[in-house]
């Protein structure tokens, strides 16, 4: 049985932690526990695609893109649910980086979430996002 996956700070892109950290015990988020040495054991789910590794989700070359659709802007999430803390929004028509897809809350029949990469990760609903090119892979 998986219970978890340990995460060191060395193993993820400055980006990556900067989205894991607030999740952080304070003493990691202060800086009284060095980050460095600090490895979290995430229980599947916790962080959604965030719980793996960097090199998991693929080659950092690689890149998928989308267009927002959603009519009135499309919030961005800190987990693939409506549930989740809205973290920011995306205006129609913008056109945004995605890392991969994961598994969420069914939008209007669509359970897939996108990892979004536009300076910061957050996750939106794939169903307000179209893709430019190739779809993304799963995380």
């Amino acid at each position: 049985m998986d219970d978890g996956v340990v995460i060191r700070r060395h193993e993820l892109s400055d980006a990556e932690w900067e989205f894991v950290r607030p999740l952080l015990p304070a003493s990691v988020r202060d800086g009284t526990t060095s980050a460095s040495s600090y490895a979290a054991r995430l229980t599947p789910g916790t962080f959604g695609a965030i719980h793996k590794p960097a090199e998991a989700f693929g080659s950092p070359r690689a890149r998928y893109r989308g267009t927002v659709i959603a009519r009135s802007g499309l919030l961005i999430r800190d987990r693939p649910t409506t549930a989740g803390r809205a973290i920011g929004s995306l205006p129609r028509g913008k056109i945004v980086t995605i890392r991969c897809k994961v598994k969420g809350e069914r939008i209007n029949g669509n359970h897939r979430w996108y990892v979004l990469t536009n300076g910061t990760y957050a996750y939106s609903s794939a169903r307000y996002i179209a893709n430019i090119g190739t779809p993304p892979p799963w995380c």
